[in-house]
């Protein structure tokens, strides 16, 4: 007895050939010893023969050696760690599955940087399974280190953020913030009083964006001051501008005419400064 009639996958290991009575011989194509190598694609017709007193009994069995599926896996474009998780795809013929470095799954998440194995596996009708391989890359995000801002006087000169962060490079946004020719300035009479918080973005050779904030105080002072001589509503001797209704002002230096209605919280005239009022 030869066996029943079997189907192995192509180039799969060697079938292992059992007859009945034990001790007769196999032949046949693919056959090798007690072995029927899978090589080629195909059906089969082997023969085990069996010799006792002089007569050779022999049996048949065919083996049919089906084809593996022919499976392809599309390339898969580089991340940037921390990228959203997406679904794994480009498998050929659908209805395969994957695996991450060994592990089953559907999806991807680049959450960390390195590169991972993917592996996609179909198995045909036949039972014959082909694996197909790419790697993806996920890259690293730049570490972006920004100096603590602070605060800064609402009268205070525009400040130069080129450098504050590092590595340079990058672009600062937020509420003040613009570009001047190639310095990113930051404006506090233009954000006026309150906290902010500004941007900046790196983004590095791999195209992976890196997002810093950073909070800045625009204060104003307690007083609007004074210094010089002319009409009150000559806003270029005012540190504030002219005053407006409810601020503290201080005259420090000079002379101040006063010939329009002007309220005030509180004022201050220090000594050797000189206020008239109703003179231009």
């Amino acid at each position: 007895n030869a066996g029943n009639d079997t189907t192995i996958c192509h180039n799969s290991a060697s079938l292992n050939l059992v007859g009945t009575p034990v001790g007769g011989t196999w032949s046949g194509t693919g056959v090798s010893g007690n072995s029927f190598n899978p090589n080629s694609v195909g059906s089969f017709t082997i023969t085990y023969t069996y010799s006792q007193l002089g007569s050779n009994f022999t049996d048949t069995r065919v083996i049919t050696v089906a084809a593996n599926p022919s499976v392809s896996l599309s390339t898969f474009s580089a991340r940037c760690e921390g990228d959203p998780s997406f679904a794994l795809s480009g498998g050929s013929p659908s209805g395969g599955s994957y695996t991450v470095d060994g592990n089953p799954t559907t999806n991807f998440n680049p959450s960390t940087a390195g590169t991972f194995t993917v592996v996609y596996s179909f198995t045909n009708g036949s039972g014959c399974t082909s694996t197909a391989t790419r790697t993806i890359t996920v890259n690293a995000k730049t570490t972006v280190t920004w100096n603590a801002l602070g605060a800064i006087s609402i009268i205070d000169p525009v400040l130069n953020l080129n450098g504050s962060a590092t590595p340079v490079g990058g672009v600062y946004s937020g509420t003040g913030v613009s570009l001047n020719g190639s310095t990113y300035e930051f404006d506090p009479s233009s954000a006026g009083a309150g906290t902010f918080t500004l941007t900046y973005t790196y983004v590095n050779s791999n195209g992976c964006t890196t997002v810093a904030t950073n909070s800045i105080t625009v204060t104003v002072p307690e007083y609007n001051i004074w210094s010089g001589n002319g009409s009150w509503t000559n806003a270029g001797n005012w540190t504030l501008g002219v005053p407006s209704s409810g601020q503290n002002v201080r005259i420090s230096s000079g002379t101040v005419n006063v010939n329009t209605n002007a309220t005030v919280n509180k004022m201050q005239v220090l000594s050797g400064a000189t206020v008239n009022i109703g003179s231009s």
